[in-house]
């Protein structure tokens, strides 16, 4: 029942007001690529890497002998490995029609094409964390929550070889927080010796940048290991290759006026590689 001074008493009826900036629900992306060795062309259907010194024909101290005179010089084995990633076409569209852009306040094409872009980039992503999978060495088990002991392990198998770059690990964010976290692990334990800095850091600000010298990332994009537990990785620059053909991200906007509306389409031609076996290593830890 309407009363004095309630708006049915208003001819002018209701005033509806909409926030022109729109909230978008964009995931975390873009975290592995400013992470690995990126290699552009303008034409190609691969792209290829040599690696030096790796793997099996690893030039050492033992293959330096003692040389006496007149005595002819050991050969060594050594060689370069063709790492190659093919090329292969990503993309996504979606269709805006001119009835939505008229009646929203909102810019909605300039959304599409952020929601379009968050997602190629959500893919990208995808690939390159794939490669984790392909790293022979490993660290942890899917029964046990992600410790640091685990990421000075892993250290440890990365630092046979004089690696090169910064090392950065990229988990699963119940990797990072939460029961099984490695937070959890960082300041609740005494093994630390109380509470030193990275402690404070953690508890102040739910977020420690680097651990053991590893770079702290967490990504969306990673592959579960069983229903409990995830994989992840732990790895330098020289680890991963990611090859792109043509722009990085192209975007087209196709008119179809028969139908009123406009087309979105946004592509890229790429593919990756596990270039450096060394400089890598998976991690597998429960996370529920």
């Amino acid at each position: 029942m309407s009363v004095a001074g309630d708006t049915a008493y208003y001819s002018g009826g209701l005033l509806g007001l909409i926030e022109t900036q729109a909230i978008l629900q964009l995931e975390k992306v873009n975290v592995m690529r400013p992470l690995v060795t990126v290699k552009s062309a303008p034409r190609g259907d691969t792209i290829s890497w040599s690696v030096y010194n790796d793997e099996t024909a690893v030039a050492t101290a033992t293959d330096v002998v003692a040389t006496a005179e007149g005595t002819v010089t050991p050969t060594t084995e050594f060689y370069s490995k063709k790492h190659t990633a093919t090329m292969d076409m990503y993309s996504i569209g979606t269709d805006v029609y001119d009835e939505s852009k008229l009646s929203n306040a909102d810019d909605v094409s300039e959304n599409v094409g952020k929601v379009l872009a968050n997602a190629a980039s959500a893919k990208i992503d995808e690939l390159l964390c794939a490669n984790f999978d392909n790293f022979s060495n490993a660290v942890n088990t899917t029964s046990n929550a992600i410790t640091i002991d685990d990421l000075f392990q892993a250290l440890a198998l990365i630092n046979v070889y004089d690696q090169l770059g910064e090392i950065s690990g990229v988990f699963d964010r119940r990797m990072i927080w939460g029961t099984y976290g490695i937070m959890n692990d960082l300041v609740t334990s005494t093994i630390f010796g109380g509470s030193p800095d990275l402690q404070q850091e953690g508890l102040r600000a739910g977020w420690v940048s680097k651990i053991a010298g590893i770079g702290m990332y967490n990504s969306n994009q990673l592959a579960t290991a069983i229903s409990s537990a995830q994989k992840a990785g732990i790895f330098t620059r020289e680890a991963i290759g990611w090859g792109v053909v043509g722009p990085e991200l192209k975007v087209e906007v196709m008119r179809e006026a028969d139908f009123i509306r406009d087309r979105y389409n946004l592509s890229f031609f790429a593919g990756t590689a596990e270039l450096k076996d060394s400089a890598g290593v998976e991690v597998f830890a429960k996370v529920s």
